[in-house]
Formats: C-alpha cells, structure tokens, sequence
C-alpha cells in the first residue's frame, strides 16, 4: 500500500473557480426574477436559478477533480456521477423554493442554507465515492467537518445576497465571494482525502484514456454556453417587464388626463360603462343635477 500525492492543474483550478463564480453571478440575477413572477412563471425562474446555480456547482467541482492529477488512470461511475449532478440542483432549487415567499429572516435563511450545504458538500463526497481507481480514500474528519461548515455558510450568504436585493454594482463582488467560498468547500474536502494505491496497482502508473484538460474545457464550455443563456433570457424579461411597466404606467397617466378634461368639460356629460352603469361625469352635470361625485 503507498500513499499517492496528486499534483494540480493551476490552470484547471483557475477555471473551476471561475466557473463557481460565474454561476453565482448568474443565480444572484435569476433570484431578481423569481421574487418579480408567479405561479408556473415563478417555478420556472426557480428551476432555471437552480440549474444555474446547482449545475454550475458540479461544473465547478467536476472539474477541479480533473485538475487533480494522479499518477494512475481513473474513471467515473456514470450513476454515481448523473446523482452528484442532480443533487445540488434539487437543493438549491429547495433553497430558492424556501425563500421566494417568505420575509428574508434567519430562520428561514439558515434553514435553506442547511440544506443547501449539506447538499452541496454531499455532491462533493458522492463524486468522490464516484471515482474507479485502484486505490482506496480515507478521510480527515476534521477537515470533512470544516467542508461542511464552508458549504452551509456560503449557502445562507448565497440565498442573503439572492434575496436582499443585491444591487448591480455590488453583484459582481458578491458572486466572486461566493465563487471562492464555492471553491474553498472543494479543495478543503479534497485536502480532506487521503489517497491509498493498492499494492497490485503499484506499478500501473498510465495516462487516463481521455485527456482531462479536453474533458474539462468541455464541461467549462457547455457550462458557460447554459449559463450564459440563462442570463440572456433574465435579460429578456427584464427588458419585457420594463417595457409592460413603462406601458402601464403610460395608460395610467392617459386615463388620469383623461378624467381630469372630462370633469372640466363646460358640459353635462356623463359617460357609461358596458353594463349601463354611470363611469364618469362633469363637474357641470354635477350641478345642473345637484348630486354629489360620491353619490353618483
């Protein structure tokens, strides 16, 4: 039995944390449109917020774990692997869920959090547990524990942000925060990990069959690429409600110009609505009649 020490890939590690962060800045803009829908609308800004957040999260990690190189092939278990992806979409989108109708208090920010963390860092330990390798992880509890904790904080501080009103100017330092702190859950769970090779294995030192700096540009990549489309559909309705607004508020003030030339018209009239009932009158029909405007 031999203790194997991985070398990382810093250009790998640097992309996993800007995957992390990017997928913050993304979540921070999507949680705007949750808290502004409603109904099947709202559950779908929560479902793309998760996938945003929660799939940008297993990029992140997936591909810190391909920066880690060892000296031996190593696979993935595709079940493993398809459940660790799953996870931290379900809970972020539990998180968002939590918090969309709710006053942002503690109580319900520490609640989403917990779950959220604890999700996140079991991702972490299910994608370890994924991996096919002739040798075997142990694990210092110690640092598991401060994995967790990073997980659960950096979780309430994402749905905070999410849920506060972050505003533009402070959003992307916010999402870099986060970003690191994403990325401190990992690379403290992975300082966690020992790793054993098996004596049968000891001379089987080989080149994984797929080159993980090609794997891990895919993943970035595809990652970006939903990202990015997430964003631009937020940027989309935003553009669409302001316009909805600014339109709202036009007919508004048509109507209210519109009342006002009514009542001062110098003659008696009186308008009807679809049903026969009195909608508008002029001040003059109000004193060639004698009736007070509540009355009428």
């Amino acid at each position: 039995m031999m203790i194997v020490e991985g070398a990382y890939s810093w250009l790998l590690v640097v992309l996993s944390v800007c995957i992390a962060t990017v997928a913050a800045y993304t979540a921070l803009d999507l949680a705007g449109r949750v808290r502004s829908a409603a109904g099947w609308v709202r559950v779908g800004w929560i479902a793309t917020a998760a996938i945003a957040m929660g799939g940008g999260i297993w990029a992140m990690h997936f591909v810190a774990m391909l920066a880690y190189r060892l000296p031996m092939e190593v696979g993935y278990d595709l079940t493993l692997t398809a459940l660790s992806l799953a996870l931290p979409i379900i809970v972020t989108g539990i998180g968002f869920m939590l918090l969309c109708d709710r006053a942002v208090g503690w109580s319900v920010l520490v609640a989403g959090g917990f779950i959220m963390g604890c999700g996140i860092a079991t991702m972490h330990y299910l994608g370890m547990h994924a991996m096919q390798m002739q040798a075997s992880i142990a694990y210092d509890l110690r640092l598991v524990a401060a994995s967790v904790a990073i997980a659960i904080a950096a979780s309430i501080a994402a749905l905070w942000l999410a849920f506060t009103g972050t505003v533009s100017s402070r959003k992307l330092a916010a999402s870099g925060a986060m970003g690191l702190a994403i990325s401190g859950m990992h690379y403290t769970g992975m300082a966690a990990a020992t790793i054993t090779m098996h004596a049968d294995a000891a001379e089987m030192v080989s080149a994984p069959a797929l080159d993980p700096m090609t794997l891990a540009s895919a993943v970035a990549a595809l990652t970006f690429l939903i990202l990015f489309l997430a964003l631009l559909a937020s940027i989309v309705d935003q553009r669409f409600a302001l316009a909805n607004a600014r339109e709202a508020a036009a007919v508004q003030r048509s109507q209210e110009r519109f009342v006002t030339l009514y009542r001062r018209t110098p003659l008696p009239l009186h308008a009807l609505n679809e049903n026969g009932c009195i909608e508008h009158v002029s001040d003059v029909w109000l004193e060639v009649l004698g009736y007070e405007l509540d009355e009428v």
